[in-house]
């Protein structure tokens, strides 16, 4: 290879990997010309990390962990809405239940009442209503939500029984809008009922001229439903007296809402007209 040296090794020394044409040149000196000889060729392999199959080993690993945390995250994602539906279901619950023990109490006295005035057969036909009244809730209170239709035959059954009282005096009058009457539209169950009983408790006594009670279901909106308790009662006197109580019913109700309706944060409105009596508006969103 060289005068000076009479080893007959070549040493390529840290070629980085790859493919190579190894030639030789060789001088002849008599002639005064030089020829090139193709030898060989050379491939160098390149280290194991830049192996296809190690890149793609890499690829996959760092793929099933990316998978991992994805999945992970929608696990505890859905893990915290079933728990959280699960919170918001014993809440809901718990709120209703503390409605009826007050409900049951009321209608308990007035039969009370017709027992203690001897009145044998409204006693007989209001301890019948309300066993049918009863049956309703009991249906309906382990329910988030019931349709308008079923809360409507729901009122229409509380009201029949607490105007006995009054000896049907007082004028009720729920009006369905057609559009209302047509949708899907669910509603909180005995929503409207704490404050049907609010009116009959402390609007009217037995010796108010003419009552009235209206409740009306329309929509406002394409996505609004909007409901309207309205009575001619005593209004803001009456409200006064009974301020604790009726206070105590819209926060429940309020919360109900809440509970179901996240973004509704203000669905109750109550104007007291002294003399006039009270309107209730209650609105909720329809929900996909």
């Amino acid at each position: 290879w060289s005068p000076y040296s009479d080893k007959t090794n070549l040493f390529l020394a840290y070629l980085p990997y790859g493919h190579y044409l190894v030639e030789v040149e060789v001088l002849d000196l008599n002639a005064g010309k030089s020829t090139i000889f193709k030898l060989l060729k050379v491939y160098i392999a390149p280290p194991f990390w830049f192996t296809w199959w190690f890149i793609s080993l890499i690829l996959l690993f760092v793929m099933g962990i990316v998978f991992y945390f994805i999945i992970r995250k929608k696990n505890k994602v859905r893990y915290k809405a079933i728990v959280e539906k699960q919170i918001t279901e014993a809440k809901f619950e718990a709120l209703s239940n503390q409605m009826n023990p007050h409900f049951i109490y009321n209608a308990l006295e007035s039969i009370q009442d017709f027992v203690k005035a001897n009145d044998e057969i409204n006693s007989s036909l209001y301890i019948s209503e309300f066993a049918v009244l009863m049956r309703k809730t009991l249906k309906n209170s382990p329910k988030q939500t019931i349709s308008i239709k079923d809360e409507v035959e729901y009122l229409q059954s509380y009201i029949f029984i607490e105007n006995m009282r009054f000896k049907d005096r007082v004028l009720c009058d729920v009006y369905i809008d057609p559009s209302v009457a047509g949708s899907l539209f669910e509603i909180p169950p005995m929503l409207i009922q704490p404050f049907v009983e609010n009116v009959f408790a402390h609007a009217f006594d037995e010796n108010f001229p003419s009552p009235k009670l209206n409740i009306s279901f329309e929509m406002i909106d394409e996505r609004v439903l909007e409901c309207k308790i309205i009575d001619n009662g005593k209004g803001l006197n009456a409200a006064k007296k009974s301020k604790f109580h009726v206070s105590r019913g819209i926060a429940l109700a309020r919360e109900r809402i809440i509970l179901l309706q996240k973004n509704n944060l203000d669905p109750i409105h109550i104007d007291f007209t002294k003399g006039m009596g009270t309107t209730v508006t209650i609105r909720l969103f329809i929900t996909e």
